[in-house]
């Protein structure tokens, strides 16, 4: 598999914060915030202040060609999922994963549905988060995301034959 070397967040939120919180003292401004607009200047201007500690970000509007990612991860809520696969369009590079967990079974669905079933990794996120205005709280010690490839129910049976 190949090194993860730059990440695309999109929905620097309550779920998001905690992706960036791990990933950026790690790849520092190869994690990629996408926003557009007024979203995109808050951030620029505030950043977020997650568990205490004040961040800031490389904060990337959709429309600027900034090479494709290695890994893009969609934390939005579900009802903005089809809008972030639109504005992560340029990250999304031939050999781009793709990794979007968020509540409810069709995120996968829907991202293979514009991208293909090569670039999805099925994931489970477990996080109790609370955001107010540019600050968020979670306990990381609680909190995890889990993923990996599907098992097809077929494959399953297979297996227990």
């Amino acid at each position: 598999m190949k090194k993860i070397k730059t990440v695309a967040l999109i929905g620097l939120g309550a779920i998001g914060a905690y992706f960036a919180d791990s990933i950026l003292p790690v790849l520092g401004d190869n994690l990629r915030v996408i926003a557009g607009g007024e979203r995109k200047k808050r951030l620029a201007e505030e950043g977020l202040i997650v568990n205490g500690k004040q961040e800031f970000y490389n904060v990337t509007a959709p429309d600027e060609d900034t090479g494709f990612a290695d890994l893009i991860i969609i934390t939005t809520k579900i009802t903005g999922l089809r809008q972030a696969l639109e504005e992560v369009r340029l990250q999304v590079g031939l050999d781009t994963l793709i990794l979007a967990p968020l509540n409810g079974v069709e995120s996968e669905d829907i991202t293979a549905s514009v991208y293909g079933w090569d670039k999805v990794l099925y994931s489970l996120m477990r996080v109790s988060s609370v955001k107010d205005g540019n600050r968020v709280t979670f306990d990381p010690k609680t909190s995890h995301v889990e993923f990996g490839e599907k098992i097809r129910l077929s494959h399953f049976k297979f297996l227990l034959l």
